[in-house]
């Protein structure tokens, strides 16, 4: 298959990564200049892609009405919409579609962030999953916020609460805006409490690459499914997925990034690692000098603290100067998750 990603800060990167290692056919149209991807993908830059590509991918929402037109030009398109794009930047606009919806805004001011990603395929969800969500930038909530530093997804059949409370309603909105694609329902919940705090409809996020890292089926046939409403629903390999920001300075400062050589990335440890700000010379992989966010490291496993054991030990390996990442994603939540469990919302 062809598949074309327009990217404007790199995110589409690992995925390109990944379907080029599935045999695929990928070109990476970059909207800004630089050498990002260079040598890992076919890169140029942002152009209206080729009539025979048969999936574009939009990884910012900014390309919201770009993304429209090539719907309506009869292209399969995923990623931005210009529905998306305004739930991103209308803070207002996104209030109003959540109170339709109907769900509690004002319950809970403090409580544990988790999140609902559904992946919907114009008639029903073929992926439903909740996630932990960890927003500072270092170890124990410190740093600035950048909105995900590391999530913790449990791939377990979601309760009957989040299916009614939480999918349920959200269901006829995605077909009115004839959304194909991620979802992600923000809560805060507090025991059996909870209030929605956000929702976007996003490719732009690790919540998404924690379903291609625990699939059965290889990532062409995941955003084929969107496709088709006859599709059946994603089988899960495990029961719990995890993914790990990975940065160098000066991010997340809007200052010119230095370039760093990124050694450890092997082949076994690519098949885990979601490039974004990287590049590929004759002496190796190192970052494009475009912001410093290196990538997502993922990994799965059938309980928590597998997965935590292996995407550590990924991390372990890289063998990068001043390389910036959590040390306590999916740890010490012994306590947490069982509340969790109890309130059915994991």
């Amino acid at each position: 298959m062809k598949f074309s990603i327009i990217s404007d800060t790199g995110y589409g990167l690992g995925v390109a990564t990944h379907l080029s290692a599935e045999g695929h056919n990928v070109w990476l149209h970059l909207n800004t200049p630089g050498t990002l991807g260079a040598g890992i993908v076919r890169t140029e830059s942002a152009n209206a892609p080729d009539g025979s590509v048969d999936i574009t991918i939009f990884d910012s929402d900014s390309f919201g009405h770009w993304a429209d037109e090539e719907r309506k030009a009869g292209k399969r398109v995923i990623g931005a919409s210009h529905w998306a794009e305004i739930l991103e930047k209308d803070p207002e606009y996104a209030a109003s579609v959540i109170k339709a919806i109907g769900w509690d805004t004002d319950s809970v001011k403090q409580g544990t962030s988790v999140c609902v990603t559904a992946w919907f395929n114009g008639a029903h969800y073929i992926a439903t999953y909740t996630s932990l969500v960890y927003r500072r930038l270092m170890s124990n909530g410190c740093g600035p916020d950048v909105n995900i530093s590391g999530t913790a997804g449990n791939f377990a059949p979601v309760t009957e609460r989040i299916r009614n409370e939480i999918l349920k309603p959200l269901e006829p909105i995605l077909r009115h805006t004839n959304h194909r694609g991620c979802c992600h329902v923000q809560l805060l919940v507090e025991k059996d409490r909870y209030s929605v705090t956000g929702l976007t409809a996003s490719f732009n996020t690790p919540l998404a690459l924690l379903l291609l890292e625990n699939s059965r089926a290889s990532i062409a046939d995941i955003l084929l499914r969107l496709f088709d409403e006859s599709s059946k629903p994603v089988q899960f390999l495990e029961a719990w997925a995890v993914a790990i920001l990975v940065s160098v300075p000066p991010y997340p400062y809007g200052i010119t990034a230095h370039e760093y050589a990124l050694s450890g990335l092997e082949p076994q440890a690519l098949k885990h690692v979601w490039l974004i700000d990287a590049k590929h010379t004759a002496s190796g992989y190192a970052t494009a000098g475009a912001h410093g966010k290196v990538g997502f490291v993922t990994a799965r496993g059938g309980y928590l603290q597998e997965a935590v054991k292996r995407a550590y030990r990924t991390v372990g390996n890289l063998k990068v100067p001043d390389l910036q990442y959590r040390d306590d994603i999916g740890r010490a939540l012994t306590t947490r998750i069982q509340e969790l469990k109890e309130n059915a919302w994991i």
